[in-house]
Formats: structure tokens, sequence, C-alpha cells
């Protein structure tokens, strides 16, 4: 249990910074247009 707590903060971090990243790539979009 302790071993699966680690491993998901890494992938919860990286969700996060995937989703910052998109947020950004759409607001780049909206502004193109």
């Amino acid at each position: 249990m302790i071993y699966r707590g680690k491993a998901l903060i890494p992938a919860n971090k990286a969700a996060q910074t995937l989703a910052k990243v998109q947020s950004k790539k759409i607001k780049i979009i909206i502004l193109m247009i």
C-alpha cells in the first residue's frame, strides 16, 4: 500500500502538469483565433 501511495504521487503531479499544459495550449489557440 505504501509503495502504491508513493507511485500515485508522481502520477498525480504528471496529470496536473499535463492539464496545465493543455489549458495553456487551449488559451493560445483561442488567442490565435
